[in-house]
């Protein structure tokens, strides 16, 4: 089973392309920490309802990762991107790289902002 952190970010970056009902039964379950039945409630569904829609949708959302991958690489590429902006800042502070590395490499941090 997918850990909860996890299941937060892949939400973020996928729950547009689930249905309305996996949409507002995981945001009630896991971000307002409704019980099924409450859920059930609310959208006037049963019980079992709610509890496909959420499998369902934590399913399609482990799916759309293994084949999409977009929250992998955003993550790789922010650690990327940090790791560069730290080097860049101490070399700029001790004057270690010459003129030009440091303009490529503001370039390419540039070119990650815009990602």
């Amino acid at each position: 089973m997918i850990e909860y952190f996890e299941l937060g970010r892949l939400y973020d970056f996928y729950k547009e392309l689930l249905t309305d009902r996996q949409r507002e039964a995981l945001d009630l379950y896991y971000n307002d920490d409704l019980t099924m039945i409450e859920i059930a409630e609310e959208l006037g569904i049963s019980k079992q309802a709610v509890s496909t829609n959420i499998k369902n949708g934590v399913s399609n959302l482990e799916k759309f990762e293994e084949n999409l991958k977009l929250a992998r690489n955003y993550y790789i590429i922010e650690s990327a991107k940090d790791k560069l902006e730290n080097l860049y800042n101490n070399s700029v502070k001790k004057k270690d790289l010459p003129t030009d590395v440091e303009e490529e490499i503001f370039a390419i941090l540039s070119m990650l902002d815009e990602i």
